[in-house]
């Protein structure tokens, strides 16, 4: 088999993947599969809160719900280095299918089993269900790609994704927490989901099954695009959960403090487009480093803008900005650079990362909160960010060498 290296795409110098000519079946497949991980944003919009504020009514601590939470990244911690692998073997359409079901199982599980050590185990096994949705749904997202319209395809996705998180979260007030009703209108969301399947064709390029495994030589095949991934890990749990605290330490009122997370949480929604349209139209690479040097300018200036509103609002609308800008990049590189079961193992090492990221953001940031009061929370952010940067000028990553076909 002759390797072959893929010329380069636009403001890029590293090797590519084969650019996919648009088809009215793959623009379908494409709108199904964005539209199916959308409705599932819904159903983690409703069940985030959710099961937070069931666990309080039951009695647990904030330890207790804290480690609860933290069951979907321990999930992705040890399934996303062999979830590739079983995609490739099952296939892209089928797998997506199972996991669908998989989540909805345990939907039904969490009101038959109001326990709150049965809630540990069921909550695995719905972040086990959740990553297997987010790398087959990535994944196959960026196969139907075309390298011309990556970026902009990716951020319709993170878009989408985005506001299916914001209307599930509008839904439990109406819905209340009480009894079956939140869950039955997850449960629906998720069934729902599955609907648009039914239009997505195979146009998908192979995958082998030896092409879809090792996926932590991933993280040194692409550092950056990996990295991004463990960034936005730190921060957004880390902003969102720690971001209220803050401001309650400056003396914000609890509404005051919570504005602040609607307005960063803004930038989640409204930026993602821009990022796409700009990484189709420059190096990607450079706008990843331009965009990191964002981040940590806004969280420098972050303690001297936080007594006027004006400013304190537009600089955490650039960070929450920035956060969805990392996601929307590093998806947008690993298009860029695999392929096939390769694409699936680097999306499983950029799962994989994210959720190493959940798992240590949180008490990192909170330790520094601890340690550096009253603005530990922006040195940390800025930190974070800084260290990343700083990543970024000192790795390079190793460029792929396709192969033409199929082992």
């Amino acid at each position: 088999m002759r390797p072959v290296v893929a010329p380069p795409c636009i403001g890029q110098g590293l090797p590519v993947t084969p650019v996919n000519p648009p088809t009215p079946a793959r623009d379908v497949s494409l709108v199904a599969v964005i539209a199916s991980i959308s409705v599932v944003g819904v159903t983690f919009g409703i069940t985030t809160p959710l099961l937070s504020l069931l666990l309080d009514t039951m009695g647990a601590s904030r330890t207790v719900i804290g480690f609860n939470a933290a069951m979907p990244a321990v999930a992705a911690i040890l399934l996303a280095p062999v979830l590739p692998r079983l995609i490739a073997v099952v296939g892209q359409r089928p797998f997506m299918l199972l996991a669908l079901g998989g989540v909805l199982v345990t939907l039904i599980a969490f009101p038959l089993w109001p326990s709150i050590p049965a809630w540990f185990v069921i909550r695995f096994l719905m972040g086990a269900a959740a990553t297997a949705l987010f790398i087959v749904s990535e994944t196959w997202i960026n196969q139907l790609a075309t390298e011309r319209t990556r970026g902009r395809v990716i951020a319709v996705y993170s878009t989408v994704l985005s506001l299916g998180l914001v209307i599930g979260a509008l839904v439990l007030p109406v819905t209340g927490i009480e009894g079956w009703a939140p869950f039955a209108a997850a449960a629906g969301m998720t069934a729902l989901a599955g609907l648009p399947l039914l239009f997505a064709g195979r146009q998908m390029a192979p995958m082998a099954v030896h092409e879809a495994g090792d996926v932590l030589r991933y993280v040194r095949a692409a550092p950056d695009a990996i990295g991004a991934a463990l960034l936005m890990g730190v921060l957004y749990f880390g902003i969102f959960s720690l971001l209220p605290l803050y401001g309650l330490a400056l003396g914000f009122d609890t509404a005051s403090a919570a504005r602040m997370v609607a307005v960063a949480g803004s930038g989640l929604v409204v930026c993602p487009l821009l990022v796409g349209w700009l990484a189709d139209r420059m190096d990607r690479a450079r706008l990843l480093r331009l965009l990191v040097a964002a981040m940590v300018v806004s969280a420098l200036l972050l303690p001297w803008a936080m007594g006027a509103v004006l400013p304190r609002s537009l600089l955490l609308f650039v960070i929450g900005g920035g956060l969805i800008g990392l996601y929307t990049l590093g998806l947008t590189l690993l298009g860029q650079r695999f392929q096939g079961g390769r694409l699936a193992a680097a999306n499983g090492a950029f799962v994989l990362m994210f959720g190493v990221g959940e798992m240590t953001g949180p008490p990192v940031m909170g330790a520094v909160m601890d340690l550096m009061p009253p603005h530990g929370f922006a040195w940390a952010v800025a930190g974070v960010c800084a260290a990343y940067g700083v990543f970024l000028l000192a790795f390079r990553p190793v460029a792929p060498v396709l192969t033409e076909g199929v082992r």
